[in-house]
């Protein structure tokens, strides 16, 4: 019974980006907790837990969640980000590498990306959203956001997907350079 409030309870958001990572024609599935992957992440936020993809550059989708406490609903916001990991064998050093950002068409214009070494694989950063489960109408969805000042993740188009691969792949060709 505990196991199935637990269940009905949990924050399901990552359930939400693997449904449309697959929508967008991604092989992705969601991995056991406790994968080494999972504590990837750039200091703030917990993970939800891993989401796998296959036949990408972009192997996993790290799924952050990181609460805010405060009196008012926006004081106490929930903010998410997906952080996607790109493996990468070359990286050898012991350095904390920054790239500020990669110039590539179409959206996302902008990007951080990190390196981590020890780790041996690079991570693209998508910016903090919000994920407001229960609106239903793109209309109450921008005024929540409005109201938060804090966007909404909206759904990931192929052609996003697409400039996140060519970061990817761009990475894994030149970063050694």
């Amino acid at each position: 019974m505990f196991r199935i409030l637990r269940q009905h309870l949990r924050d399901k958001t990552r359930d939400k980006v693997c449904e449309h990572l697959c929508f967008i024609g991604q092989d992705a599935r969601m991995v056991e907790r406790g994968r080494p992957e999972e504590h990837i992440n750039t200091g703030k936020g917990k993970s939800l837990g891993l989401i796998e993809i296959r036949d990408s550059p972009i192997r996993w989708a790290n799924i952050v969640r990181w609460k805010r406490g405060g009196g008012s609903p926006v004081e106490a916001e929930t903010r998410y980000r997906n952080i996607y990991l790109v493996p990468d064998a070359s990286m050898h050093t012991e350095e904390h590498q920054k790239i500020e950002s990669v110039q590539v068409k179409g959206a996302p214009e902008y990007v951080e990306i990190y390196g981590f070494p020890k780790q041996g694989c690079w991570i693209i950063l998508s910016n903090w959203y919000h994920f407001f489960p229960w609106a239903t109408s793109s209309k109450l969805l921008r005024l929540l956001c409005s109201i938060s000042g804090m966007p909404s993740e909206l759904p990931l188009s192929r052609k996003d997907w697409d400039s996140y691969e060519s970061i990817a792949r761009y990475l894994l060709e030149h970063a050694g350079e």
